[in-house]
């Protein structure tokens, strides 16, 4: 429970770090300085998506909570007794915990979302329906977890305005670097193991597949676009579910 306090800890100040870079980044620190504490968005532009706060948006919003919770609880005690039943590698237990991962992340956004009413905003929800994306690109860009979309919009812009290609990788290398932040480094430094970079591996991986199927699928295979983003998303997946993920949930 000691690594889980931890965890929890070095994951909020990284995303308050994230969120404090946004600030900085809009000119709005001293504008907009409630925002890194009522709002579980990264940046203050996403404000935008925002609904309105009324009766039918808290009942959904709470339905939604107690759905996911629910999920999230019978899925958990599943994967809980099924790794202690049986004998997995590291490497198998990380393609079978892929599917709990998003439905984790969709109990985050929920949670984020209910308390979220206590304030005067209710974001909209973390992903937009990942599984019916086309193709990697629309998987990342436009329906994987929107709540960081414009901030890696914003800082990859900061780091390449003229060049698209340099965009997405700058994207996808701030999205490696601060996955390491939240991930690998409350491990290493917790169990003194260095398993840093395994979170950059699966990030890179990501902008190297999303510039062969922009470059060469899109143009000349264009109906393998879509069996090719679950083999670039789930083929390197052991990467990204590795020991800090697996020990954060008790399953190793």
């Amino acid at each position: 429970m000691e690594y889980q306090i931890f965890f929890i800890f070095l994951f909020a100040l990284s995303l308050l770090l994230m969120k404090f870079s946004s600030l900085i980044l809009n000119g709005a620190l001293k504008e907009d300085f409630k925002f890194l504490f009522n709002s579980p968005l990264i940046n203050p532009r996403t404000r935008t998506l925002s609904e309105k706060r009324s009766l039918l948006i808290r009942s959904k919003v709470l339905k939604k909570f107690l759905k996911h919770s629910i999920i999230v609880l019978v899925f958990y005690s599943f994967y809980q007794w099924f790794f202690k039943t049986y004998e997995f590698s590291l490497t198998e237990k990380a393609y079978l915990f892929s599917l709990y991962i998003y439905l984790f992340t969709n109990f985050m956004a929920a949670t984020g979302r209910a308390l979220s009413l206590l304030t005067s905003e209710v974001p909209v929800d973390m992903h937009n329906r990942p599984y019916l994306s086309k193709n990697i690109s629309e998987f990342w860009g436009q329906r994987w977890n929107k709540w960081v979309q414009d901030w890696l919009s914003l800082i990859s812009k900061k780091c390449a305005p003229r060049s698209v290609k340099l965009r997405i990788f700058w994207a996808f290398f701030f999205s490696g670097l601060f996955h390491e932040i939240m991930f690998s480094l409350p491990y290493a430094i917790f169990y003194q193991e260095n398993v840093m970079g395994n979170m950059m591996i699966f990030f890179f991986l990501q902008y190297l597949f999303m510039l062969f199927d922009r470059s060469v699928l899109k143009k000349y295979l264009p109906s393998l676009r879509r069996p090719f983003m679950w083999f670039a998303i789930l083929s390197p997946i052991p990467f990204f579910i590795n020991k800090p993920i697996l020990s954060f949930f008790g399953l190793l």
